[in-house]
């Protein structure tokens, strides 16, 4: 009967701790995924509509690049509708997610 036991906590705690490594792997691609090119084209066009649709106006961003974890630079940001509104060379901030 001990022995029985003793198995089902062996079970048990190698299932949790594969649990533990897996979601500790997740995060750390989840992390350096935010510095792909891939994930850089997604935020920007997702910036551009969202951007588009709350201002009503024509929003361009030429490139984003940064670590989007805790900064993120936009160059080449037009905003206007039938003329240039606003031209911003580059755009640059810095901020912390956790705080």
């Amino acid at each position: 009967m001990e022995e029985k036991k003793t198995h089902i906590f062996q079970k048990l705690l190698k299932t949790f701790l594969w649990v533990i490594v897996t979601l500790f792997v997740l995060l750390i691609s989840a992390r350096f995924a935010l510095k792909t090119k891939f994930v850089h084209d997604f935020a920007k066009s997702k910036i551009e509509n969202i951007a588009n649709e709350s201002l009503n106006s024509e929003i361009r961003i030429s490139g984003l690049s940064g670590d989007l974890w805790k900064e993120i630079e936009l160059t080449g940001v037009y905003v206007g509708d039938a003329d240039t509104l606003a031209y911003v060379d580059t755009l640059y901030s810095r901020y912390e997610l956790l705080s």
